[in-house]
């Protein structure tokens, strides 16, 4: 709806395709994935990752990602490194059909090591009508799984 600017960002939700809408929110962060991330030297994936954990859990209860706002929090700004997190945040919105609304970027030195960064993300989407939030599952359902390309963010800490 606007320019980069304020202190909060604006979002018209189409009421003609939610004409009962419901409200989801989530969030989460990418964790220890951030330790392999600084072990290589990228960032892009970590932000794709963080957007595709929220939509998938999203999509667990029937909602669709209307927006994200993000949150990284460093030792020290680095620009290049930041660019290149916050150009994998945006892609993944891409990948998702959604929209990177703000967010935060809070430098936090003498508290974190230089080094050191962590991002996290909140989604806010929709459905149409009410959503669930009980368990669905019974022998008449079935079950889809989709190959992953590469290693997701959960259970880094295990490897």
């Amino acid at each position: 709806m606007g320019g980069i600017g304020g202190f909060g960002g604006l979002f018209a939700l189409d009421t003609s395709k939610y004409t009962s809408p419901v409200l989801v929110a989530s969030a989460d962060g990418v964790g220890t994935k951030l330790d392999i991330a600084r072990q290589v030297g990228r960032y892009d994936t970590v932000g794709i990752d963080l957007v595709a954990m929220l939509v998938d859990d999203l999509a667990c209860v029937g909602a669709e990602p209307l927006f994200l706002l993000d949150y990284v929090a460093v030792g020290k700004l680095e620009p290049a490194r930041l660019e290149e997190l916050v150009t994998g945040i945006a892609e993944g919105c891409r990948t998702a059909n959604t929209s990177l609304l703000g967010g935060e970027t809070a430098e936090h030195a003498g508290v974190m090591a230089p080094d050191d960064l962590d991002v996290a993300a909140s989604p806010s989407a929709s459905s149409n009508g009410a959503t669930s939030w009980a368990p669905s599952a019974r022998a008449t359902r079935r079950t889809v799984g989709f190959a992953s390309p590469d290693s997701l963010s959960n259970g880094y800490s295990f490897t």
